[in-house]
């Protein structure tokens, strides 16, 4: 009996010992969990941190961070709240009917929690036609608003019933598509397209773990597009040749990225997904133009399958119109660091894509730049730069801000003026 305990004993203390081994030596090796994570670093002792308990409260956290297996049993948790609980633990992802995995703002946006208003969405709308009137007329270059499907107006069914008591009778995406249609404004709406499709698609537009639309389905976007900027411009751009389909029950990037933020040990249940082979037809005079995209993170799965370098001859993307891309690859660089009239005047076509109607504000600001860049005058900000002038502290602010974005301190009034007349038709 008592070699029995002196065997249990030490098993025991290896189980305890083995972490720590782990960590020193990566005897075993743990695939890195998914996503961003900031380790806590080891404190200092210092004779205030010892004495305060400070460094008594931060090092374990910073140990806990560190130690073996982390990754591992961080899995095992997540996977058990998944599997019994249905909990992710992951930022805004939520678990719906069957598994689905929707993010917290598509369901704010699909429910209609977030809806900027009537009078806000009509100035919105009214600022597009009159940009994209003169942006033609003035420049030939053609303005369209692109909606992307989002995923809680797209899996309604698979909302979960405690969110549904939320719901509104309208939303933002509805408010904006019955205005759009009354102005006549250049818009595709995929949101209303993909759930057309849905009942008798063959293959899934909106994978069941991903945020984004699906290869297949950003593709047939893509298609769609180009047959409009066609039609609205007389150009002819290359023609994308389906060669072929891979249906496979293996995800490939981005289809399951929500699922895989999750880090779990099993891979969520999901049906088979289609991936097309294809290259494009640049015969019978068909030419790439010069296009800006402006918009979310539904660029990047037209980037990723090659449209946008074999239909545009250029890949100039502003990420919520901020973030400048393709020079934001080598280093961070910003839409203020550029000569953006120098990408606007390059470019024949101008897309805003936007999923959930830019969550009220279509655009994110590049709407106003184009009035500016077009010599569009609103009687209303005169007034406005006005009463900026004669605030000294607000001109304080303003020259702080036109500092940090190195921009002139006209244009930064201009883009504040801008702001605060849609804050006047914001509904609190």
């Amino acid at each position: 009996m008592k070699a029995v305990r002196k065997i249990l004993l030490l098993l025991v203390i290896l189980v305890l010992l083995f972490p720590e081994v782990q960590r020193r030596s990566g005897l075993i090796s743990s695939p890195p969990l998914k996503g961003v994570f900031q380790l806590n670093p080891f404190p200092i002792v210092t004779w205030n941190s010892w004495f305060s308990g400070e460094f008594q409260t931060e090092m374990p956290v910073a140990f806990n961070d560190r130690i073996g297996f982390r990754t591992d049993l961080v899995r095992l948790y997540n996977q058990m709240d998944f599997s019994l609980f249905r909990l992710a633990h992951a930022e805004k992802i939520v678990v719906g009917k069957e598994g689905y995995l929707l993010a917290q703002q598509y369901l704010d946006a699909a429910l209609g929690t977030d809806y900027v208003g009537e009078a806000l969405i009509r100035e919105k709308v009214k600022l597009l036609k009159e940009v994209g009137n003169e942006l033609w007329r003035q420049k030939r270059k053609l303005l369209v608003l692109v909606f992307p499907p989002d995923k809680g107006t797209y899996y309604p069914e698979y909302i979960p019933e405690r969110y549904l008591s939320k719901k509104k009778p309208v939303t933002n995406y509805i408010q904006y598509r019955k205005e759009l249609e009354a102005a006549g404004a250049n818009f595709l709406d995929f949101n209303n397209d993909f759930l057309r499709r849905k009942p008798y698609s063959p293959y899934i537009l909106y994978p069941k773990t991903g945020i984004h639309w699906s290869t297949y389905g950003a593709l047939l976007a893509a298609d769609s597009l180009s047959r409009y900027i066609e039609s609205k411009t007389g150009a002819k751009l290359p023609l994308m040749v389906i060669d072929s389909l891979v249906v496979t029950d293996e995800l490939r990037s981005p289809d399951g990225d929500m699922g895989e933020t999750m880090n779990l040990i099993w891979e969520i249940q999901h049906p088979d997904m289609a991936y097309p082979v294809i290259h494009f037809d640049t015969s019978q005079g068909r030419k790439k133009v010069n296009a800006l995209v402006v918009g979310d993170s539904f660029y990047w799965n037209w980037y990723y399958s090659g449209y946008i370098h074999s239909a545009f001859a250029n890949e100039d993307f502003w990420y919520y119109n901020k973030d400048a891309y393709p020079q934001n690859f080598s280093s961070p660089t910003s839409v203020w660091d550029i000569n953006r009239i120098a990408v606007i005047d390059k470019a024949n076509v101008v897309i805003i894509l936007l999923v959930n109607a830019g969550y009220g504000n279509i655009g994110y600001g590049i709407l106003e730049e184009l009035a500016s860049y077009l010599g569009l005058e609103d009687p209303r900000i005169s007034e406005i730069l006005d009463r900026m002038r004669s605030s000294r502290e607000w001109m304080d602010a303003l020259e702080k801000k036109a500092g940090e974005r190195g921009i002139p301190l006209e244009e930064m009034m201009t883009i504040d003026a801008r702001y605060v007349i849609d804050q006047q038709f914001v509904e609190k």
